[in-house]
Protein backbone atom coordinates (compact mmCIF):
# COMPACT_ATOMS: atom_id res chain seq x y z
CA UNK A 1 0.00 0.00 0.00
CA UNK A 2 2.72 2.41 0.79
CA UNK A 3 4.20 1.70 -2.43
CA UNK A 4 0.71 2.74 -4.43
CA UNK A 5 0.98 5.98 -2.28
CA UNK A 6 4.25 6.73 -3.08
CA UNK A 7 3.91 6.17 -7.08
CA UNK A 8 0.78 8.34 -6.92
CA UNK A 9 2.95 10.95 -4.72
CA UNK A 10 5.46 10.98 -7.74
CA UNK A 11 2.77 11.51 -10.75
CA UNK A 12 1.76 14.04 -9.22
CA UNK A 13 5.22 15.54 -8.27
CA UNK A 14 6.12 15.35 -12.09
CA UNK A 15 2.84 16.32 -13.46
CA UNK A 16 3.20 19.57 -11.21
CA UNK A 17 6.45 20.37 -12.07
CA UNK A 18 5.70 19.72 -15.90
CA UNK A 19 2.56 21.75 -15.94
CA UNK A 20 5.04 25.09 -13.66
CA UNK A 21 7.30 24.05 -16.57
CA UNK A 22 4.63 24.99 -19.58
CA UNK A 23 3.96 27.72 -18.02
CA UNK A 24 7.21 28.80 -17.82
CA UNK A 25 8.38 27.92 -21.34
CA UNK A 26 6.21 31.13 -23.03
CA UNK A 27 8.77 33.55 -20.51
CA UNK A 28 11.74 31.83 -21.52
CA UNK A 29 10.90 32.51 -25.45
CA UNK A 30 10.01 35.84 -24.72
CA UNK A 31 13.68 36.31 -23.02
CA UNK A 32 15.22 34.43 -25.67
CA UNK A 33 13.54 36.58 -28.13
CA UNK A 34 14.67 40.32 -26.07
CA UNK A 35 18.06 39.01 -26.42
CA UNK A 36 18.26 37.23 -29.71
CA UNK A 37 15.71 39.87 -31.46
CA UNK A 38 14.36 37.15 -33.35
CA UNK A 39 11.77 34.28 -32.85
CA UNK A 40 13.56 31.65 -34.93
CA UNK A 41 15.55 28.86 -32.80
CA UNK A 42 16.82 25.66 -33.77
CA UNK A 43 15.36 23.62 -30.78
CA UNK A 44 11.47 24.75 -31.90
CA UNK A 45 12.46 23.89 -35.00
CA UNK A 46 11.48 20.24 -36.78
CA UNK A 47 13.92 20.29 -39.57
CA UNK A 48 16.65 22.52 -40.65
CA UNK A 49 20.00 22.60 -42.96
CA UNK A 50 23.69 23.12 -41.72
CA UNK A 51 22.64 26.62 -44.02
CA UNK A 52 19.36 27.51 -42.29
CA UNK A 53 21.67 26.93 -38.42
CA UNK A 54 24.48 29.38 -39.67
CA UNK A 55 22.01 31.29 -41.03
CA UNK A 56 20.24 31.95 -37.38
CA UNK A 57 23.49 32.43 -35.88
CA UNK A 58 24.53 35.05 -37.86
CA UNK A 59 21.28 36.74 -37.19
CA UNK A 60 21.46 36.30 -33.63
CA UNK A 61 25.05 38.35 -33.30
CA UNK A 62 27.38 37.43 -30.72
CA UNK A 63 25.46 38.29 -27.99
CA UNK A 64 22.49 36.53 -28.77
CA UNK A 65 24.38 33.60 -29.58
CA UNK A 66 25.99 34.15 -26.46
CA UNK A 67 22.44 34.01 -24.57
CA UNK A 68 20.90 31.11 -26.56
CA UNK A 69 24.13 28.60 -25.41
CA UNK A 70 23.20 30.05 -21.90
CA UNK A 71 19.88 29.26 -22.07
CA UNK A 72 20.77 25.65 -23.67
CA UNK A 73 22.83 25.00 -20.36
CA UNK A 74 20.80 26.46 -17.70
CA UNK A 75 16.83 26.11 -18.27
CA UNK A 76 17.18 23.56 -21.50
CA UNK A 77 19.49 21.06 -18.98
CA UNK A 78 16.65 21.07 -16.65
CA UNK A 79 13.35 20.85 -19.19
CA UNK A 80 14.21 17.74 -21.10
CA UNK A 81 14.77 15.87 -17.26
CA UNK A 82 11.17 17.73 -16.41
CA UNK A 83 9.19 16.70 -19.85
CA UNK A 84 11.19 12.66 -19.54
CA UNK A 85 10.33 11.93 -15.54
CA UNK A 86 6.84 13.31 -16.42
CA UNK A 87 6.19 11.01 -19.86
CA UNK A 88 8.50 8.44 -18.30
CA UNK A 89 6.31 8.15 -15.03
CA UNK A 90 3.30 7.99 -16.53
CA UNK A 91 3.81 5.93 -19.36
CA UNK A 92 5.56 3.31 -17.13
CA UNK A 93 2.24 3.40 -14.37
CA UNK A 94 -0.13 2.78 -17.18
CA UNK A 95 1.61 0.23 -19.51
CA UNK A 96 2.11 -1.91 -16.43
CA UNK A 97 -1.24 -1.58 -15.17
CA UNK A 98 -2.30 -2.62 -19.30
CA UNK A 99 0.71 -4.90 -18.33
CA UNK A 100 3.06 -3.68 -21.59
CA UNK A 101 6.62 -4.33 -21.39
CA UNK A 102 9.69 -1.37 -21.26
CA UNK A 103 7.80 1.38 -23.70
CA UNK A 104 8.43 3.86 -21.24
CA UNK A 105 12.63 4.45 -22.20
CA UNK A 106 10.88 6.33 -25.48
CA UNK A 107 11.06 9.43 -24.04
CA UNK A 108 14.10 8.73 -22.37
CA UNK A 109 15.61 8.67 -26.02
CA UNK A 110 14.14 11.83 -26.99
CA UNK A 111 15.95 13.04 -23.77
CA UNK A 112 19.36 11.68 -25.08
CA UNK A 113 18.50 13.41 -28.78
CA UNK A 114 17.41 16.86 -27.13
CA UNK A 115 20.88 17.17 -25.24
CA UNK A 116 22.88 15.95 -28.51
CA UNK A 117 21.11 18.55 -30.41
CA UNK A 118 21.72 20.94 -27.77
CA UNK A 119 25.59 20.26 -27.68
CA UNK A 120 25.39 20.28 -31.61
CA UNK A 121 23.74 24.01 -31.30
CA UNK A 122 26.52 25.30 -28.58
CA UNK A 123 29.69 24.34 -30.57
CA UNK A 124 28.07 25.91 -33.92
CA UNK A 125 27.32 28.88 -32.03
CA UNK A 126 30.44 29.14 -29.94
CA UNK A 127 32.69 28.62 -32.98
CA UNK A 128 30.76 31.04 -35.30
CA UNK A 129 31.94 32.34 -37.87
CA UNK A 130 33.94 29.42 -38.28
CA UNK A 131 32.03 26.09 -39.49
CA UNK A 132 32.01 22.73 -38.68
CA UNK A 133 30.39 21.44 -40.92
CA UNK A 134 29.99 17.86 -39.56
CA UNK A 135 28.22 18.93 -36.30
CA UNK A 136 25.71 21.57 -38.46
CA UNK A 137 24.91 18.57 -40.53
CA UNK A 138 24.24 16.45 -37.88
CA UNK A 139 22.48 18.25 -35.33
CA UNK A 140 19.14 18.99 -37.47
CA UNK A 141 18.86 15.28 -37.30
CA UNK A 142 18.86 15.47 -33.64
CA UNK A 143 16.60 18.29 -34.21
CA UNK A 144 14.02 16.16 -35.80
CA UNK A 145 14.54 12.76 -33.89
CA UNK A 146 13.77 14.78 -30.65
CA UNK A 147 10.48 15.91 -32.04
CA UNK A 148 9.63 12.48 -33.78
CA UNK A 149 10.39 10.73 -30.83
CA UNK A 150 9.16 13.54 -28.07
CA UNK A 151 5.86 13.08 -30.44
CA UNK A 152 5.73 9.53 -30.08
CA UNK A 153 5.90 9.71 -26.21
CA UNK A 154 2.81 11.91 -26.09
CA UNK A 155 0.78 9.84 -28.75
CA UNK A 156 1.89 6.64 -26.43
CA UNK A 157 0.79 8.67 -23.27
CA UNK A 158 -2.49 9.29 -25.10
CA UNK A 159 -3.26 5.82 -26.11
CA UNK A 160 -2.70 4.40 -23.00
CA UNK A 161 -4.63 6.79 -21.26
CA UNK A 162 -7.68 5.64 -23.40
CA UNK A 163 -6.75 2.25 -23.31
CA UNK A 164 -6.67 2.12 -19.14
CA UNK A 165 -10.26 3.10 -19.05
CA UNK A 166 -11.40 1.06 -21.47
CA UNK A 167 -9.78 -2.09 -19.50
CA UNK A 168 -11.17 -0.75 -16.22
CA UNK A 169 -14.70 -0.63 -17.91
CA UNK A 170 -14.95 -4.04 -19.49
CA UNK A 171 -13.38 -5.68 -16.65
CA UNK A 172 -16.20 -4.45 -14.19
CA UNK A 173 -18.45 -5.68 -17.33
CA UNK A 174 -17.56 -9.14 -17.56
Amino acid sequence: MKSEKQTIFLLIAVTLLFFVFILILPKISEYTFEKTGISEAPDTSFFYKSDDLYNIAERYGESGRQTYVFMRWTFDLLWPIVYTAFLTAWIWKLSNYLKIKKIYYVPMIAMMFDYLENIGTTIVFQNYPNKIEIIASITPWMSMLKWTILSGSFIILIVLLIAAPIKIISKRLV
